[in-house]
């Protein structure tokens, strides 16, 4: 039985103009297997350049290579592909704070928390990466009787920062 990279590869094989280039390099990256996945990512970018997750995945896959200035360029061209959208952001804000490049990460999540400003999800990702900074050991001190609890942060699987299909009716 074929693996669902090996799936997704026949795929993008038979249609390099395909889309599923972006879960072929996210099983890749899941895998382990980085330099693949910056491959995938710079073949499937060529036919679809404004793919925001696309380029979130080849700047994730690029940290894994320790390409830092690489990997920002691509979360940065990410992001100006639609700069009024959290999308982007919050993608970016995550992978940035995953590894531990909680100074970069900052302004990113400030800017997605302004964007979003019911999400504690990514009010906790803005507020871990401020106690970074600073480096802090602990969070803050809650007042006493304070009813409200933000979980430090923990990555999510990356397969929940992807958006839910659209159906149409």
């Amino acid at each position: 039985m074929a693996s669902i990279v090996e799936k997704y590869e026949q795929i993008f094989a038979s249609d390099p103009k395909s889309r599923i280039f972006v879960e072929l390099a996210r099983a890749l990256l899941e895998r382990g297997d980085a330099a693949r996945a910056i491959d995938v990512c710079q073949r499937g970018l060529e036919h679809h350049p404004s793919s925001i997750l696309g380029r979130v995945i080849w700047g994730r896959a690029l940290l894994e290579s320790n390409d830092r200035k690489g990997a920002l360029d691509q979360f940065e061209i990410s992001i100006a592909l639609d700069p009024g959208s959290p999308y982007a952001y919050n993608l970016v804000g995550e992978a940035l704070l995953s590894k531990n490049m909680a100074k970069e990460a900052l302004p990113v999540l400030a800017r997605a928390a302004e964007l979003q400003p019911a999400d504690d999800r990514v009010r906790a990702w803005y507020e871990e990466a401020k106690r970074r900074v600073r480096g802090d050991d602990q969070p803050p001190a809650r007042p006493k009787g304070s009813e409200e609890h933000t979980e430090p942060y923990r990555p999510l699987p990356f397969r929940a920062l992807t958006p839910a299909p659209i159906l149409e009716d």
